[in-house]
């Protein structure tokens, strides 16, 4: 399985769930904690996949 399939899927969760376990430990958010997560781990994502594909463009 390549990995633009699940990079940017792990980077999503890898990002996310230990920030909504952090905002809500430090009781920050209020009730926006998930989606602040979210929109967290959709910029990792986003980043990650970028990476990919520059990286795939030096190689061929």
């Amino acid at each position: 399985m390549s990995p633009r399939h699940w990079v940017p899927a792990a980077a999503f969760l890898v990002v996310s769930i230990p920030l909504v376990l952090l905002l809500n430990a430090l009781q920050i958010g209020g009730e926006y904690r998930v989606w602040i997560a979210m929109a967290a781990g959709a910029l990792a994502a986003g980043l990650a996949q970028a990476r990919l594909k520059s990286r795939g463009k030096g190689e061929r």
